[in-house]
C-alpha cells in the first residue's frame, strides 16, 4: 500500500525509539477490516500505522497499544506482555482515552472511528487527514505569519479545547506537530492524543516536545495540571508562530529563575494586536495559578469579545457564514438557502441549524465560538420570527425558556460580525420597540427581501454576493 503522506496518527516523540522489524505488523496486515500500509510514527504508546479501510476504501491511521519494553510480538503477531498485571492496567486507560475521544465530533478534533481489542492488546482507528504539521505549513508561509492567519487557526483550537475541558480531559501533548493544517485549508485539527487523559485517571506521563510543555507535566504534580496546562502549550506554539523560536524550556527557565522579554519588545509593533502579545505572555507563565485558569479566560485577550466601542483593528476575522433562523418561521425555506450556500462555499464554510449541538453541550459557548469563526449572519426573519411568550408564560410574566435566536443575532453584535437580515414571505423589518433591548439595533441594519417561486434564485445570487464579499474581507 502506497504511503499516503502527513496523517493524524503521528505522535511526536523527541526521543528516538529504535524500531525492531519484528516488532511492528508487517505491511499488507489485515487487522480486522483494516490493511496494514505501514508504520507512520513509533510514539512511547506504540506503533501508528497507515492503513486502509477495506470496507469503505478510504485512507485510515490505526494506533495499536504497545509500549516498548513492556512487551514483545509473538510469531502469530500476538502482543505478550512481560508483566501482564502491569500491561493490562495501561492498556485498558489507554482503551478508556480512545472510547472517550471518540465521542468527540469537533472539526478541529481528530475523528476517532472504531476501538477494538486483538491480537492481545488494543487498536484505535483515527481520521486520516490530508494536510501538514503546523510545523510544515508555518515554514511555508510568507513571515511574518499575519495576526489574520493566527486568528482564523487559534479560534477553533481554542473551542476544541474548551470542549475537552468541559469534559475534564486534557491534552497534554499540544505542540506545532500535534497540529494539523487540513490541506488547502487554514482549518487546524488536534492530533497526537496518545498521551491525553482525563483529569482523574492516572495514566504514563506525556511524551511531549520540551519546549512547549508546562513545567507541571510530569507524573509527580499530576495534581497540579488542568485547562492551564493545555493553555501553556498553546502559548508557546504561538510564541514560535510570531518569534519563528519556541521559548526557552520551561525546566531552564526554572533553574535560571529568568523570565523571558514580554513579547512585545521583541515583536515588531503594528503587526500582532497587543491584547495577543500580552495573552501569549500571560500563559506562559512557570506558575499554574497565574496563567488563565480556563479557555474562556483566556480568551477574551487572545480573541477579543467586542464591545461597540472595539475596532476593527480588534477584530478576529471569521470566514464562515452563519444562518440565523427560527424553525416556527421560515424552516421551509432556511434548507434552500443552506442549499444554495453549501454549493457555492462547501458544507464546511457554513454554520447551520441550532439542533446540530452536540448533547451535554453549553449551548451559549457553542453559539460563541461559532459566531466568532464567522464572517457574516444571515438573519432569516419571516412573518413568525418575533418571539412570543407561550399563554402560561404570559401568566407566569416570563418567556418559554433561553432563546437562541436573540442569543445569535447579540453575539454577533457583541463580537463585531456583519448581520445581513433576510425578509421572507412578505415580512417587514422589526421596529425597535419589538425587538428586545440586546438587539434592539437589528431594526436599523439594511435589510434585503428575499421572495419565493421564480425570484428567489435571483435574490439569493445578490445574499451569496453579499456573503462572499464578507468571507473575502471586503464587505
Amino acid at each position: 500500500m502506497k504511503d499516503p503522506g502527513n496523517n493524524s496518527g503521528r505522535v511526536t516523540d523527541p526521543t528516538p525509539v529504535r524500531i525492531s522489524p519484528g516488532d511492528a505488523l508487517p505491511a499488507g496486515f489485515i487487522l480486522a477490516d483494516y490493511e496494514i500500509g505501514g508504520v507512520a510514527d513509533r510514539s512511547r504508546f506504540g506503533f501508528d500505522y497507515f492503513a486502509r479501510d477495506r470496507l469503505l476504501g478510504i485512507p485510515v491511521v490505526v494506533k495499536e497499544f504497545f509500549p516498548p519494553g513492556q512487551a514483545r510480538r509473538a510469531s502469530g503477531h500476538e502482543v505478550i506482555p512481560f508483566a501482564a498485571a502491569a500491561f493490562d492496567a495501561d492498556k485498558m486507560r489507554y482503551l478508556r482515552e480512545a472510547q472517550s475521544l471518540a465521542r468527540y465530533k469537533h472539526e478541529a478534533i481528530v475523528r476517532v472511528f472504531r476501538v477494538f481489542e486483538a491480537l492481545g492488546t488494543v487498536y484505535g482507528v483515527y481520521e486520516h487527514i490530508e494536510g501538514k504539521t503546523l510545523s510544515d505549513w508555518s515554514r511555508d508561509r510568507p513571515s511574518p505569519i499575519s495576526q489574520a492567519d493566527l486568528d482564523m487557526i487559534v479560534t477553533p483550537l481554542l473551542d476544541a479545547l474548551e470542549s475537552l475541558h468541559q469534559d475534564r480531559f486534557l491534552h497534554r501533548d499540544i505542540g506545532p506537530d500535534t497540529i494539523m493544517i487540513r490541506k488547502g485549508t487554514s482549518k487546524p485539527v488536534l492530533v497526537g492524543f496518545s498521551s491525553g487523559k482525563r483529569e482523574q485517571v492516572e495514566i504514563s506521563a506525556a511524551v511531549m516536545p520540551p519546549k512547549h510543555a508546562a513545567p507541571e507535566i510530569g507524573d509527580s504534580s499530576q495534581h497540579l495540571q488542568g485547562p492551564w496546562t493545555d493553555i501553556y502549550s498553546l502559548a508557546a506554539v504561538l510564541h514560535q508562530l510570531v518569534t519563528g523560536q519556541a521559548p526557552a524550556a520551561a525546566p531552564d527557565r526554572m533553574l535560571s529563575g529568568e523570565s523571558e522579554p514580554p513579547l512585545m519588545q521583541r515583536v515588531p509593533s503594528g503587526i500582532y494586536r497587543p491584547s495577543f502579545l500580552t495573552a501569549i505572555d500571560k500563559a506562559l507563565q512557570i506558575q499554574p495559578a497565574i496563567r488563565p485558569q480556563s479557555v474562556a479566560d483566556w480568551r477574551p485577550a487572545l480573541v477579543p469579545r467586542l464591545t461597540e466601542a472595539s475596532t476593527a483593528e480588534n477584530r478576529a476575522v471569521g470566514t464562515k457564514v452563519f444562518v440565523s433562523y427560527r424553525r416556527a418561521d421560515t424552516a421551509h425555506l432556511a434548507g434552500r438557502i443552506f442549499d444554495h450556500l453549501e454549493d457555492a462555499f462547501g458544507r464546511d464554510e457554513v454554520f447551520f441549524d441550532i439542533e446540530a449541538i452536540p448533547p451535554g453541550v453549553d449551548f451559549r459557548a457553542h453559539i460563541d465560538a461559532r459566531i466568532r469563526q464567522s464572517a457574516v449572519v444571515l438573519a432569516v426573519i419571516g412573518p413568525n420570527w418575533l418571539r412570543r411568550p407561550s399563554m402560561l408564560g404570559r401568566l407566569l410574566g416570563r418567556g418559554s425558556g433561553p432563546d437562541h435566536v436573540t442569543l445569535e443575532i447579540g453575539l454577533a453584535m457583541q463580537h463585531g460580525v456583519p448581520i445581513l437580515p433576510m425578509l421572507v414571505d412578505g415580512a417587514g423589518m422589526p421596529s425597535e420597540r419589538d425587538l428586545p433591548a440586546s438587539i434592539a439595533a437589528l431594526s436599523s441594519i439594511n435589510a434585503l427581501p428575499l421572495r419565493g417561486g421564480g425570484d428567489f434564485r435571483s435574490d439569493m445570487a445578490k445574499v451569496l454576493a453579499v456573503a462572499k464579499a464578507h468571507k473575502s474581507g471586503n464587505g
